[in-house]
């Protein structure tokens, strides 16, 4: 447990030093449009938080031989987010980039889905000559659903904490000593990063933000963890499904409304959950950590579903009806709140 907690002292220490360097090397976050921040904010989370994640070779050196694979893409990925940080690179060729990110992901590592269960209750279901083309898309669903988390202090942190506790629970159970190892570093990790990036009572902003490069090296390794503990048998790949509820459910339905008015699935807009809570009046700090529960509930049913043995076809079902539930239910009451402030105007 000592060692662990290396990972966090050395992602704390790491920020500190990169800290008055930040802005002359032009990784820093600056205020305007749409953002909620008012402070020039370095965006060296993710910078921190994979320095702090090759401790693992001082606390395991056999299980940071088993995720070399992960280091090295994460490490790929970690220098086009810094580069996307600085120049904003187009929406193609991020995309191309975690295409590749996955496919290496495969083909080094060895990890992919070849199956997705009972999901529609005719038995297992093989993926065949679909398993690369469909682990390509969990890839890309995940690092997106991550990134669009990204949108106010002490939340991507949050919500990767969360998901990172609940599958440690599960490799921990299934006996996969490795990634057991490999998700208490980053967990540490992670913990070291929200100690400058939520806003506790002493500190009402965040100190650094973990950045593109930090959110999409997140969201990759969450997409490698997830199938490395279906692939593995430590889960169905119905349950994981819940394990990163909350982030795909915003996704989603953000993608389907810009959709539906016809604008990029990618671009920028005040439709995300965390944005509707803050309309609604809470804090920034009450947000986060009414989401934060939102995600540990949803999570947790996936956990206690994969205790049961309740059946894949069930614990997709489910999902999917949530999914429906949430992609219809928070624009209608998105619109009656802007309707009502709009009421509110016009009657002043």
């Amino acid at each position: 447990m000592i060692s662990m907690g290396l990972a966090c002292l050395i992602t704390l220490l790491t920020l500190f030093l990169l800290k008055p360097f930040a802005e002359k090397a032009g990784l820093v976050d600056i205020p305007g449009g749409r953002k909620i921040h008012t402070h020039h904010t370095p965006l060296i989370g993710g910078i921190g938080v994979f320095i702090g994640m090759l401790s693992l070779a001082f606390v395991s050196w056999e299980s940071f031989q088993t995720f070399m694979p992960l280091y090295g893409i994460a490490g790929m990925l970690l220098v086009v987010g810094i580069l996307d940080d600085r120049h904003d690179l187009p929406a193609n060729i991020r995309l191309a980039v975690h295409l590749l990110a996955g496919t290496l992901m495969i083909y080094w590592g060895g990890n992919k889905l070849t199956s997705v269960g009972d999901l529609l209750f005719i038995g297992d279901i093989s993926l065949g000559y679909l398993a690369v083309p469909f682990t390509l898309f969990c890839v890309a669903c995940s690092i997106n659903a991550v990134n669009m988390t990204d949108g106010v202090d002490g939340l991507l942190g949050g919500l990767t904490l969360v998901t990172l506790l609940l599958m440690g629970w599960l490799a921990h159970s299934a006996g996969l000593q490795h990634t057991f190892m490999f998700i208490g570093v980053l967990t540490c990790c992670i913990l070291g990063f929200l100690a400058l990036n939520f806003r506790f009572p002493w500190r009402q902003r965040a100190e650094i933000f973990m950045g593109d490069a930090g959110s999409t090296v997140v969201g990759f390794i969450l997409a490698w963890l997830l199938i490395d503990l279906a692939r593995n048998g430590a889960c169905p790949p119905a349950v994981t499904l819940w394990l990163i509820a909350l982030p795909l459910l915003d996704c989603a339905c953000v993608m389907i409304k810009r959709r539906r008015e016809g604008r990029g699935l990618f671009t920028a807009g005040r439709d995300h959950l965390h944005h509707f809570l803050l309309d609604i009046g809470f804090s920034v700090r009450q947000t986060v950590l009414i989401i934060y529960g939102l995600a540990f509930s949803l999570g947790l049913f996936g956990v206690l579903a994969n205790e049961l043995r309740l059946a894949d076809g069930a614990v997709f079902v489910s999902f999917l009806g949530l999914l429906a539930a949430y992609v219809v239910a928070i624009p209608k009451l998105s619109r009656a709140l802007q309707e009502g402030r709009l009421r509110k105007i016009s009657s002043r």
